[in-house]
């Protein structure tokens, strides 16, 4: 799955983890997807979402 790759690279280049924008409407996809594979809301702004996996 393209989440897991980006989680391995991210490990593979010295990261401290992955970051993704979430939003209901629009372009964006839900929140629900990446919760599900373990990331966590850290921020709010309007009808957008800051998630984050460490």
């Amino acid at each position: 799955m393209l989440i897991e790759e980006s989680e391995k690279d991210a490990k593979a280049k010295g990261m401290h983890g992955v970051c993704v924008i979430t939003s209901r409407g629009g372009w964006l996809v839900d929140k629900t997807l990446f919760e599900k594979n373990g990331f966590q809301q850290i921020e709010t702004k309007d009808r957008f979402e800051l998630l984050t996996k460490t």
